[in-house]
Formats: structure tokens, C-alpha cells, sequence
């Protein structure tokens, strides 16, 4: 079942409930969904919790229509080329007047 975002949600396995804020696609279609629940702890509301979105349940579907980019129309993921290995450094050709410390021969023999 697909979970819309403002939807009340819960998960059978852990009894957890609340409403759905946030939604992710990952690279190998795995879809999370991102769980708040209303419980609030020392005046702080409760950590957001993220599920597998074939195990929520929707208790109740969100009256508005949510307005999100792209989750209504197929996303293309962009192809990640740029990472290519770096050029070699360029070589250096100026003197730092030192002595030339490339010798062929040995010094004792």
C-alpha cells in the first residue's frame, strides 16, 4: 500500500504510531518512510522513526492533498560519473638550486 505523507500510519510489529513526514527512495527502490509519532518526552516531542513503507498500516489517510516535488511522477536518478581519478601532478622542471640529488653511481665505491 502506498503511504502519502500527512497519513496517520502504524507499524503492527512494534505498535508504533503516528503521522508519516518524510519519504525516501534509495538506490535500489527500497522506499522509507519516516514516522512521527504524537508522544511528547520531558516537554520534547518523540524522535521520528523510519520504517520499510510495505510494513505500515494507514489508520487514517491525510484529508489535504500534500504538495511534494516529484513523488507523483516516476524519478530519474541521475548517473554519478564525475568521479574520475585525479590527473598526475605536473612534473617539475625549475631548478631549486639544491644539488642534483639523482646520482647513478655510488659515492664510496
Amino acid at each position: 500500500m502506498q503511504i502519502n505523507l500527512g497519513d496517520y500510519v502504524k507499524d503492527p510489529i512494534s505498535g508504533l504510531k503516528g503521522t508519516a513526514v518524510a519519504k525516501t527512495i534509495w538506490l535500489f527502490g527500497c522506499i522509507r518512510i519516516s514516522i512521527q509519532p504524537k508522544n511528547v518526552k520531558d516537554g520534547k516531542p518523540a524522535d521520528e522513526v523510519w520504517f520499510d513503507e510495505n510494513r505500515l498500516e494507514v489508520i487514517k489517510p491525510c484529508k489535504k492533498e500534500t504538495k511534494y516535488l516529484a513523488w507523483k511522477e516516476e524519478v530519474v536518478m541521475p548517473h554519478f560519473d564525475y568521479v574520475k581519478e585525479p590527473p598526475p601532478p605536473p612534473k617539475r622542471s625549475v631548478s631549486t638550486g639544491g644539488p642534483n640529488r639523482e646520482k647513478k653511481g655510488s659515492i664510496e665505491g
